[in-house]
């Protein structure tokens, strides 16, 4: 519903509230740091620093980088994008505290930071037709623009 507000005929709002400054179209989203209204963080107008509530959110979180679930459940709460709103609800295949601890290595400890590679997969199959069922393996081919990143 979210990330789709015109199937739901709710009502869309174009913004660029994402990790990568992507601009997207979903529901009404107001990141934690452009509502931030504490003594010193907002100016005579009433106006949010945003900057400096950001560096107060990021210093909050670099304090909880030692606990993934604490982590987890403070993004959620005071998210940024709404990727971290979401990030504790519904099910997920993946390990979320892990995926969260491997974040933390790389955004606040600098370590561990991962070379993305791009390219394409490229099936092998037991026969010409092509089916599920006829694969054998798969490889990873690189290829600069590819469209597979793999870290």
């Amino acid at each position: 519903m979210f990330f789709n507000p015109n199937a739901y005929n709710a009502l869309p709002f174009y913004n660029n509230y994402t990790e990568d400054g992507e601009w997207v179209l979903t529901a009404y989203f107001i990141p934690a740091n452009i509502a931030f209204y504490a003594d010193g963080y907002v100016d005579k107008r009433g106006v949010c620093s945003i900057k400096k509530a950001t560096e107060y959110y990021m210093s909050e979180r670099a304090k909880l980088e030692s606990s993934a679930k604490a982590l987890i459940d403070y993004k959620a709460e005071y998210c940024l994008y709404p990727s971290e709103a979401f990030a504790i609800e519904g099910k997920n295949n993946f390990n979320k505290v892990k995926l969260v601890e491997q974040i933390s290595a790389i955004k606040f400890k600098k370590r561990n930071v991962p070379k993305i590679e791009r390219g394409y997969f490229k099936f092998n199959y037991s026969n010409p037709n092509h089916k599920r069922e006829s694969i054998t393996g798969v490889q990873f081919i690189p290829k600069p623009d590819g469209p597979i990143y793999i870290l």
